[in-house]
């Protein structure tokens, strides 16, 4: 017993050493991120000073944002006519009245081919050329198309 004491006091003083020093790393880390979440708070503050309560900045940014374009007439990426005309110019090859079903909510449009419409390998790649992200439902087999941005 008397010759593993030094190796287990070495291994105690390494776990310890490893554990204070984790701990210093995730207060450090922590103080940047609250650092972060000052800058952020005080970015929003000074770019929309009417905001009265913060609650998620990068989010209410987002909102104020979205609300200064649609007052401007300007489209959100995001908006039916932007995304629609998207999917319209990634078509390519598929024809333009194989599409079945068109559903636009939460800033996403989910679109239904017609059946006998066979998707080519290349679509995904046409929607990320025109700004866009596809993917399919492998249990629906509609397409999610969302904006990029």
């Amino acid at each position: 017993m008397k010759r593993l004491r030094v190796p287990i006091a070495l291994a105690a003083a390494t776990l310890g050493v490893a554990v204070i020093g984790m701990n210093l790393h995730w207060w450090k880390l922590s103080r940047e991120r609250d650092a972060l979440s000052a800058q952020i708070t005080e970015t929003l503050l000074s770019a929309f000073p009417k905001t009265t309560t913060v609650l998620d900045p990068p989010a209410q940014m987002q909102r104020q944002l979205d609300q200064l374009r649609l007052a401007a007439g300007e489209l959100s990426p995001n908006d039916f006519l932007a995304l629609s005309s998207g999917l319209a110019r990634s078509m390519g090859a598929l024809p333009l009245n194989g599409i079945a079903s068109l559903d636009y909510h939460d800033r996403r449009l989910d679109v239904g081919f017609k059946p006998e419409v066979k998707v080519d390998p290349d679509f995904p790649q046409r929607l990320a050329r025109n700004g866009l992200a596809g993917e399919v439902d492998s249990s629906t087999g509609k397409w999610t198309i969302r904006s990029r941005s």
